[in-house]
């Protein structure tokens, strides 16, 4: 299963929406009508599934004093996919 295919399932999970409604573009806060603890909440999922840790201040890079999650589904694909290729190199 693709890392993309597998962001979408639990996106879908975690907000209680189809996965063909979630494309790269699709906005949290926008789209997915995704408020902060949504927010927090898929971010703890990714994290145990990917097995990464996604920091505060990349967080906060996304969504300033508003505390809504104002990123997309590329914005964490692409924080997943270099995450993970730091992990494996640093085996």
């Amino acid at each position: 299963m693709t890392i993309f295919i597998r962001l979408k399932i639990i996106v879908s999970t975690q907000l209680e929406i189809e996965t063909d409604k979630i494309t790269l573009n699709t906005n949290f806060a926008h789209a997915l009508r995704a408020d902060e603890l949504d927010g927090k909440e898929v971010i703890l999922a990714i994290e145990e599934e990917f097995d990464i840790e996604i920091t505060d201040e990349y967080i906060y890079n996304y969504t300033g004093l508003s505390g809504y999650p104002n990123f997309t589904m590329k914005d964490i694909f692409e924080y997943i996919i270099s995450h993970k290729k730091q992990n494996i190199e640093a085996i």
